[in-house]
């Protein structure tokens, strides 16, 4: 008889991790922005200034974030949470803001686009 195929997670750290400091947030930040990638420092920054979990990040819409047609982003607005069905007010920095505008215009969003969407 074969033996058991052993856990994926044997001798592996699992489990919750500690919050990213500061400086390795704006590490990360410079990473992104130096790379170029609009698309995944947008969603990063969104990420941190919310701390909304991914399936809340991934349901955003140009129209969540963006004050009527004029390109301002708002800096702060509602998000019903999934997982605990409550409305949150979520606040947006600067340094979202910013990042926000620059993948919206690169990547052409519409108003009822999602915010955030897999790269062609």
């Amino acid at each position: 008889m074969p033996s058991p195929t052993p856990p994926w997670n044997k001798g592996k750290s699992v489990g919750q991790r500690k919050p990213f400091t500061p400086d390795q947030v704006r590490l990360i930040r410079e990473i992104l922005r130096a790379e170029g990638n609009l698309r995944d420092l947008a969603l990063f920054c969104v990420a941190i200034d919310t701390m909304l979990r991914a399936s809340d990040l991934l349901k955003l819409r140009v129209s969540d974030v963006m004050e009527g047609f004029n390109g301002k982003i708002k800096s702060e607005f509602p998000v019903q949470q999934q997982k605990t069905t409550q409305p949150t007010i979520v606040a947006l920095t600067p340094h979202s803001q910013d990042a926000l505008v620059k993948w919206m215009t690169e990547s052409g969003k519409l108003q009822w686009d999602y915010l955030f969407t897999g790269l062609h």
